[in-house]
């Protein structure tokens, strides 16, 4: 009785941040599919080899990380850009030791009872050599990561790990090789094939995040203009213009200028929880019409922004965030015509 109380006193004590290293300095490697929670919603994959390889996927691209070089691929280009090896260690949080001399979290706190994602959980307080408050959260059961809050510039960054799953991964079977049709990166003027003012654009219609059909048609139908926003979750500066875009639909909308987003990289429910993290108001068309929408515009990289006329004339087109020339244009949709 003595020895069985003795071990789940043992089971229960707070465990310290090494305690959880060491448990993962025993994996062979890891396979870890998960997704940044806030401030947007991002899916994200990686496969770790503790050989020092990592291999990770984004929406739009996949990395191939080791300690002599990284490779960047882009599927939709089938074009791979070569790069310098990490300068930081590139392993998601809680799994720094697998990469081989890399810096490691360092604990700030005690240990505490807590949950993540409705699970019980260890949090332990930590900080990082460019992240001064991290909070990593780890399984009772296991000790493995559960997740991570990162607080930098008064901005909480979380991310989860939903499916932890030790896998031997060799440093080879990580590195790039690339397809037969794969071309060296070549960098584009992302402006150069953008729709133009004074064009029209084609009708569209598709399904929004909401399963609701939105056209164009429709869309303008009764007001003086519409403005449409192309983003996707994982695009920084998507998420980084989505304040003031909420800010401005409130003010025009009222005004008869109608707003709309258009997000060909998210499935609807990624960009439905995105919209909703960020105050989204205004629809936002999804899926394969979606694309169709970026490709009538010319999109090449995000965000951009077309200002219509009440007759889908363009009145001007922005590639990134410009709120006075976005305010110039919707200001000249509203203006009186001739």
């Amino acid at each position: 009785m003595i020895a069985i109380f003795a071990t789940l006193i043992l089971n229960i004590q707070p465990p310290t941040l090494e305690d959880v290293y060491a448990k993962v300095r025993s994996l062979p490697g890891v396979e870890i599919k998960g997704e940044m929670a806030k401030p947007s919603v991002i899916a994200l994959e990686f496969k770790v080899s503790p050989e020092g390889a990592l291999w990770s996927k984004y929406p739009t691209s996949e990395a191939y990380l080791t300690q002599d070089g990284t490779v960047t691929w882009y599927p939709d280009r089938r074009q791979f850009a070569k790069g310098k090896p990490p300068e930081q260690n590139p392993l998601p949080a809680g799994f720094e030791p697998m990469w081989p001399k890399g810096a490691l979290l360092a604990q700030t706190g005690d240990t505490q009872a807590s949950t993540f994602e409705g699970g019980s959980a260890w949090r332990i307080p930590c900080r990082a050599t460019l992240v001064p408050q991290v909070e990593l959260f780890v399984d009772k059961r296991t000790l493995l990561p559960m997740g991570v809050v990162s607080t930098l510039g008064g901005t909480a960054y979380e991310t989860r790990y939903m499916s932890v799953k030790p896998t031997r991964f060799t440093k080879a079977a990580l590195g790039f090789v690339p397809p037969k049709d794969a071309k060296p990166f070549v960098a584009v003027d992302p402006t150069a094939n953008l729709i133009k003012p004074g064009a029209t654009l084609t009708d569209f219609a598709g399904m929004d995040i909401d399963g609701k059909r939105r056209s164009l048609r429709d869309l303008l139908n009764g007001r003086r203009g519409l403005l449409i926003n192309l983003w996707f979750s994982a695009c920084t500066g998507c998420v980084a213009e989505m304040p003031a875009l909420v800010k401005l639909s409130a003010e025009y909308d009222a005004r008869g200028v109608g707003f709309m987003g258009a997000n060909p990289i998210d499935d609807a429910t990624t960009a439905r929880r995105t919209s909703k993290l960020r105050g989204l108001k205004f629809p936002t068309i999804v899926g394969k019409e979606a694309q169709k929408i970026a490709d009538g515009i010319g999109v090449i990289a995000y965000p951009v922004t077309v200002v219509l006329d009440a007759d889908r004339k363009v009145v001007d087109t922005i590639i990134g965030f410009d709120e006075p020339r976005l305010r110039k244009a919707l200001d000249t949709v509203l203006a009186p015509r001739n």
